[in-house]
């Protein structure tokens, strides 16, 4: 099942709406006014030329995409989403307003952000917020994920007991005391064109054969 709908001086006008798969993805949509308030399947709004989430559904019962468009942050996105979530390639300077937790990756990679303030508590999934070359404070990274992705941002300088109660989750208590202690992670994260995931499991693997 899809959705059917016109498309008028950039808006979503005359919607139709059926249960499933929402793609309302390179439309040229100015705006989602006239979308419906839940849908039960992954919604795409990507590659259109949106400057905001007004109107943008408050449930989604799948992945949400809104990448590829001119927003600067992600007031009124959904509420609830039950997939991944990715609001790569536009030109957020704050996450605020994002759901607190995601049932998938997380991806808010290359925009311009300075801080992680307002990103979900939990992500089920990778979170990856690589190639913000902006990015100095990661204190607000959140407290669960399964993955860290973090390349290309070379300024930061900014951590937090939160991130490493990240790291707790990823790796052995006592591995991640003594990355701490190095200062092992550091060093990682401003490493650009490096996966800190697969970083982050070398360096633990080789602390912990030293402990």
């Amino acid at each position: 099942m899809s959705c059917s709908f016109n498309v008028k001086k950039g808006k979503i006008t005359n919607l139709k709406y059926y249960d499933g798969y929402f793609d309302c993805s390179g439309k040229r949509l100015t705006s989602l006014e006239g979308c419906p308030k839940e849908i039960n399947g992954a919604f795409e709004c990507n590659c259109n030329k949106l400057i905001n989430l007004k109107g943008c559904p408050k449930k989604i019962k799948g992945a949400f995409d809104c990448s590829e468009n001119q927003l600067t942050n992600l007031e009124g996105c959904p509420e609830k989403v039950e997939g991944y979530f990715t609001c790569s390639e536009n030109q957020l300077t704050s996450l605020k307003g994002c759901p607190k937790e995601i049932k998938g990756n997380f991806d808010c990679s290359d925009n311009q952000l300075t801080n992680l303030e307002g990103c979900p508590e939990k992500v089920e999934g990778t979170f990856d917020c690589s190639d913000n070359p902006l990015l100095v404070d990661i204190s607000d990274f959140p407290s669960q994920c399964q993955n860290i992705m973090i390349r290309c941002c070379p300024k930061i300088a900014k951590f937090s007991e939160k991130f490493e109660k990240t790291l707790e989750f990823l790796f052995p208590t006592q591995c991640v005391r003594q990355m701490i202690k190095e200062q092992s992670f550091y060093e990682v994260i401003n490493e650009d064109e490096i996966s800190i995931t697969v970083r982050l499991k070398t360096i633990g693997e080789k602390l912990l054969d030293d402990l």
